[in-house]
């Protein structure tokens, strides 16, 4: 048995014990955090009009999105609503016209990741490791993990449990546990690709022989990914970031 080979799959419901929230559960939390009557309005808006697609007969605040699936959903409503400024007899900038109701909608959804980021973030500080480190401890060298959470409870729980970890990429090399994460980290940053952050670990950096020398305009050739190596680390970051996100001294 010990050299049987498992994959663990995991959701939100693996980190719910030590204290997370459920991915329907963040919409109200981020919405609570921003305070935004307008933004509010708008998602109320979106609940209905998804409920009316659906058929169901469900009240708007009881429809159970998660967070992914507004982000999901609100890019097709900014190109909906940007459609319809072609019938619109007035300029995009003039006013309250659709073009700008989907850079509105755009720019709820920036204001909504930073909640995203800060909320998980402040959860995770303090949240309860013991169910996590229960779990790591039956987790061996042939296992690997894929998990959609943004959290870095897996991480810590190996950590916690004396296991080696990677994320699987290449920059990193293979050693121990690879733990994948599909829709990324609450500890990863993409920066550009002139800084250099001696104190966090290069995650990912794309080679290309034929890489000019300015910049391309595409993200995998212009910039690279970083993880934040402690949690510290992780909040001094997350602190700064709105003035200035990519100092040296945000690391320390």
């Amino acid at each position: 048995m010990g050299d049987l080979k498992r994959v663990f799959i995991l959701g939100a419901g693996f980190s719910k014990p030590a204290g997370m929230p459920l991915a329907t559960e963040l919409l109200p939390l981020l919405l609570d955090k921003l305070e935004l009557d307008e933004m509010r309005k708008w998602v109320d808006g979106l609940c209905r009009r998804l409920a009316w697609l659906s058929g169901s007969d469900q009240e708007t605040n009881s429809l159970p999105l998660n967070i992914e699936q507004v982000f999901h959903y609100a890019y097709f409503d900014v190109e909906v609503w940007r459609l319809q400024q072609q019938l619109t007899e007035v300029g995009r900038e003039d006013g309250l016209t659709p073009w700008n109701q989907g850079e509105s909608i755009e720019c709820w959804l920036s204001y909504l990741e930073d909640a995203l980021r800060d909320v998980v973030s402040e959860r995770e500080d303090n949240c309860d490791l013991t169910p996590i480190t229960r779990w790591a401890e039956g987790v061996n060298e042939h296992d690997a993990v894929l998990t959609f959470n943004y959290d870095t409870l897996v991480e810590r729980g190996l950590t916690e449990s004396g296991k080696a970890w990677n994320h699987g990429m290449e920059c990193e090399g293979n050693n121990g546990i690879p733990v994948y994460k599909l829709h990324g980290s609450i500890d990863w940053i993409v920066a550009h690709r002139v800084e250099n952050f001696g104190k966090l670990e290069l995650l990912f950096d794309k080679p290309n022989a034929n890489r000019a020398d300015g910049d391309t305009g595409h993200v995998e050739d212009d910039y690279r990914l970083w993880r934040s190596q402690t949690c510290e680390q992780r909040r001094n970051w997350i602190k700064r970031y709105s003035c200035s996100p990519f100092r040296e001294d945000a690391f320390s």
